[in-house]
């Protein structure tokens, strides 16, 4: 009886950890629609953004025994990230998101998650090169090889780990398993960019 306690407790924490992850998302678009306003939005901006939605977004590949997928979409993004600034890429991110969700499940709400979880890990990933490098769309002019290939290495792992991290979070609530458990099965060992399995329970 104590386990089953336990479990329900969990399983509560799912939709308030959802939802707020959700919030977060949101409020990282709307700064970052912002800032891309007063940047300008040009045509390479719109011309990446296509790209990562309509091309990137379909090359999926399936993960082993488990009902989801990984894109090369970051890709996408991080190139956005680097030629257009953070705010474009933030937004690039979650129109990926959505358009990735929509062939691996119907639910609303996974939708939102997935746009609220890749809006945080971009979000975070141009944080920290800002306060590591500068500017990312002023990195290759100012950066020597070996920093700009540090650089690269930091934006990888930083949209990695908050990406599956958040996820993570989700699914250990979601099936009532260690959160470590769920990084070592499903996710550790998987490509920049995972997409919430469609395992309703």
């Amino acid at each position: 009886m104590p386990h089953l306690n336990l479990t329900l407790s969990k399983e509560r924490l799912e939709a308030p950890y959802t939802w707020c992850v959700i919030a977060c998302g949101m409020a990282v678009c709307g700064i970052s629609i912002y800032h891309a306003a007063v940047r300008g939005i040009d045509g390479q901006v719109l011309l990446l953004a296509l790209l990562t939605v309509v091309v990137a977004s379909r090359v999926h590949i399936k993960i082993p025994r488990f009902n989801g997928t990984i894109t090369v979409a970051d890709t996408f993004v991080f190139l956005t990230m680097l030629l257009c600034g953070g705010p474009a890429a933030v937004l690039v991110a979650t129109a990926e998101a959505v358009t990735s969700s929509a062939r691996v499940s119907r639910r609303v709400t996974t939708y939102l998650f997935n746009a609220g979880s890749a809006a945080c890990s971009t979000w975070a990933t141009v944080s920290a090169l800002n306060l590591l490098f500068g500017d990312p769309s002023q990195l290759t002019a100012h950066l020597s090889t070996a920093m700009f290939v540090l650089a690269i290495c930091v934006m990888a792992l930083t949209q990695y780990g908050v990406n599956l991290t958040l996820v993570a979070i989700r699914q250990a609530c979601k099936f009532d398993l260690p959160l470590w458990y769920e990084w070592s099965r499903y996710y550790l060992w998987t490509s920049v960019t995972y997409r919430e399995p469609k395992r309703d329970v």
